[in-house]
């Protein structure tokens, strides 16, 4: 028992917590995202950001991935083929390479 105190302390449970799907809830929540108009917000983001949007992604399409980049005016815009809503989980290398590939692009000033 007391290793299972000290792995919630750690934030193990947590962590492990965070990675099972709930498909209710990330359907709540992309439906939340697609209803929210963040325009204002975003169009005042001035540093180079990287959307990374998996082409296949039925929580949240392409075409939203592409408005996103619209709002972001510092924004670049990857479609992943073969990759539903978590790039980084589906296709691991190629989201890793062209994370690095943007980032060896964009060094931090």
């Amino acid at each position: 028992m007391h290793e299972r105190k000290a792995l919630a302390h750690s934030g193990v449970f947590f962590r492990t917590d965070v990675l099972k799907p709930r498909p209710c809830l990330l359907w709540q929540t992309a439906q939340e995202i697609v209803r929210s108009d963040l325009r204002a917000e975003l169009a005042s983001i001035h540093i180079p950001s990287l959307i990374p949007w998996g082409e296949r992604d039925v929580l949240l399409p392409l075409a939203s991935g592409q408005q996103l980049r619209k709002a972001l005016p510092h924004a670049t815009f990857i479609s992943l083929p073969n990759c539903g809503h978590r790039p980084p989980l589906s296709q691991p290398e190629l989201f890793s390479r062209f994370v690095l590939e943007w980032l060896s692009s964009h060094p931090l000033d």
